[in-house]
């Protein structure tokens, strides 16, 4: 049970450099993280950008809570607290079009926490894109999650691969 979504809006202050805000939620069971809301803004740079590949680099500040649950199978039940974190977002995206019309997705993320140093995470993933048909591509894919500080009980690190059909609007 791993859920994520995330918008970000950029507005380009010149043709690589430009301010970003962003928002992110995030459930994972085996973490005992019930709802993780991340709300910012600040700042990336597109380092290369050419018709085949582009590197941003991004980073922002931001609020964030984090909510958990129990965790099953741990007795006693013991409730972890949630935290209200003050911290920032260094990272970057990559996309490689490769040939045959292949596409490599990359990113990651490191999370610290200001007002809680041992309340950081980091998020990598990567991924690659086959064309089946027109708009219609399979996706296979690696998320892995890393929360220093999870529910009682609960796992740091989590490992996800996922396959699944792709619609492009």
């Amino acid at each position: 049970n791993i859920l994520h979504g995330d918008a970000e809006q950029d507005w380009y202050l010149s043709p690589r450099a430009y301010f970003l805000v962003d928002a992110s939620f995030d459930r994972n069971y085996s973490q005992g993280l019930t709802l993780q809301q991340i709300y910012g803004a600040g700042f990336g740079y597109t380092l290369i950008k050419d018709a085949k590949q582009e590197l941003d680099l991004k980073v922002d500040g931001h609020y964030e809570r984090q909510t958990f649950g129990f965790t099953p199978g741990v007795t006693p039940q013991v409730a972890t607290p949630s935290k209200d974190l003050i911290g920032a977002d260094f990272g970057d995206t990559y996309s490689l079009k490769m040939a045959h019309g292949l596409l490599f997705n990359q990113g990651l993320m490191v999370t610290p926490a200001f007002n809680n140093v041992n309340a950081f995470s980091a998020m990598f993933n990567a991924g690659l894109v086959f064309p089946v048909y027109k708009r219609i591509s399979f996706t296979v894919a690696v998320l892995d999650n890393f929360l220093n500080d999870p529910a009682v009980g609960s796992k740091k690190n989590s490992f996800q691969f996922t396959g699944g059909l792709t619609y492009t609007f």
